[in-house]
């Protein structure tokens, strides 16, 4: 399978027991694409490698418990800490693709109600309760919860994102 068939969803963070089984970060959303027995594909070497789930468990916060049959013991899944993990494109619904293109937002101009524009989108960082925007105002950096209350528009065409943020969020960057 080649990569641009596939979407990076989560990475292997670290090993669970003496069996196995590993940690799985899987990036919000995603989870309900893989299947209890089914597989993912693990990049090896730049190349994608499918590995069989024997056990998958949602272990809360985006993150999952699997067993992948090709690792019998702690030894064999240490190696692959790190790695990241890939789904076929054709088995990711059509509304969980829409949300991850709403989600790729670098270099957006970024505007709020209040204080109007604020600068370009440098990151959004994923965190257990939401999304942080990642602004780049002249040289200081706004961290904007990203969250439905804030977003009253993301326009893809004009690459802009219009937010209402809460009284005082900016005004404390802007000091």
């Amino acid at each position: 399978m080649e990569k641009s068939e596939c979407l990076e969803v989560g990475r292997i963070s670290k090993t669970f027991g003496y069996k196995g089984t590993v940690i799985i970060n899987i990036r919000q959303g995603f989870g309900d694409c893989i299947e209890k027995e089914g597989s993912v594909f693990i990049e090896i070497n730049e190349e994608l490698v499918p590995f069989f789930i024997t056990d998958f468990e949602d272990d809360g916060d985006d993150y999952y418990r699997v067993q992948f049959d090709e690792f019998d013991n702690v030894e064999e899944a240490k190696v692959f800490a790190g790695s990241a993990i890939y789904l076929p494109l054709e088995v990711i619904p059509e509304d969980v693709m829409k949300n991850q293109l709403d989600l790729e937002i670098d270099g957006y101009a970024v505007e709020d109600l209040e204080f109007g524009a604020l600068g370009e989108v440098i990151g959004l960082y994923e965190l257990p309760q939401h999304l942080i925007l990642k602004v780049r105002h002249g040289k200081k950096e706004i961290l904007i919860p990203y969250i439905p209350e804030f977003i009253m528009e993301v326009d893809h065409e004009n690459k802009k994102i219009v937010l209402k943020t809460p009284e005082g969020l900016i005004a404390t960057y802007l000091k």
